[in-house]
């Protein structure tokens, strides 16, 4: 009885290595590709968010230029 336990245990043991044997082995290397890959996107993504907040703050400053009090009279400055 004791050996036969032994041996299910041994069994058990053997066919969870089996059944985890792909992700044991790659489990890292594939880990590491997914998270390079997300810094990546996350570096292109900051890199062509920044063009738009200069347009922006142009755009702004544009406005502001245009809403210039001395730019809207009459008078020469």
């Amino acid at each position: 009885m004791f050996f036969n336990r032994h041996s299910d245990e041994l069994q058990r043991f053997l066919e969870w290595r089996r059944q985890t044997r792909f992700l044991r082995h790659y489990g890292g290397p594939i880990l590491a590709l997914i998270l390079f890959g997300v810094c990546l996107w996350y570096v292109w993504d900051a890199a062509r968010r920044q063009p738009r907040a200069d347009d922006q703050q142009r755009r702004q400053q544009k406005q502001l230029w245009r809403d210039f009090p001395s730019r809207n009279t009459l008078t020469p400055p």
